[in-house]
């Protein structure tokens, strides 16, 4: 009977450390990115994510969220731009299918001396040339034309986003997607500060029909 009890807890130890080591195990890894920005932790929006050696990955979320399915042993790695990389290697001694960790990513960037271009050799010889300029009155005039509050409020409303106005209305999108995930979206006909906007914006004469040139 002691024979047969110490055969046992053996075959038992031997799968449990088999379980263990399997490199066939789905385990659902999941976690957070961050990274610090002026002494405090913020998320890491869209960090990318993937599985050395396979066609696996994800993306970080609003909230620096993410997950994905991995086994023991394998090198996960975080990558975004500016950020130094960070690579971590799965437990094969974890006994449950889910693990979490938190992932701090460090600014990766040179700084170089700003290198200002300028017409003229110095500031004095700016000022000679600065003085000795003939401003017509043609000239004159079509600055001010150039300058006038309606060219520059018409130019304000026809230029396209740039670059990171662009990026910063899609996080907005996106924000606002993840809000209201599995739910109908809310609806700002109740909201009072939407209607405050839409009045200042009716005001600002907005949504006046712009005349046909």
């Amino acid at each position: 009977m002691r024979f047969i009890y110490i055969l046992a807890l053996v075959f038992i130890s031997s799968y449990s450390l088999k379980a263990q080591t399997d490199t066939s195990r789905v385990i659902q890894f999941s976690g957070q990115i961050f990274h610090e920005e002026r002494g405090q932790m913020q998320p890491l929006i869209y960090a990318n994510i993937y599985v050395e050696g396979t066609n696996r990955g994800t993306v970080s979320d609003f909230d620096g969220f993410f997950s994905l399915p991995v086994r023991p042993n394998e090198l996960i790695n975080f990558r975004y731009l500016g950020f130094a990389d960070v690579q971590i290697s799965i437990p094969d001694t974890l006994t449950e299918d889910r693990y979490f960790s938190m992932i701090l990513m460090a600014e990766d960037t040179i700084d170089f001396e700003p290198v200002v271009i300028l017409p003229w050799p110095s500031k004095e010889h700016f000022d000679i040339e600065f003085a000795a300029m003939d401003v017509t009155d043609e000239l004159a005039d079509r600055a001010r034309e150039n300058l006038a509050q309606s060219v520059m409020a018409e130019l304000r409303e026809e230029l396209p986003y740039d670059g990171r106005e662009n990026f910063n209305e899609y996080l907005k999108e996106k924000q606002a997607e993840y809000y209201s995930a599995g739910q109908t979206r809310p609806m700002n006909i109740l909201n009072p500060l939407a209607w405050k906007k839409f009045i200042d914006q009716w005001k600002s004469g907005k949504y006046k029909k712009k005349k046909k040139k």
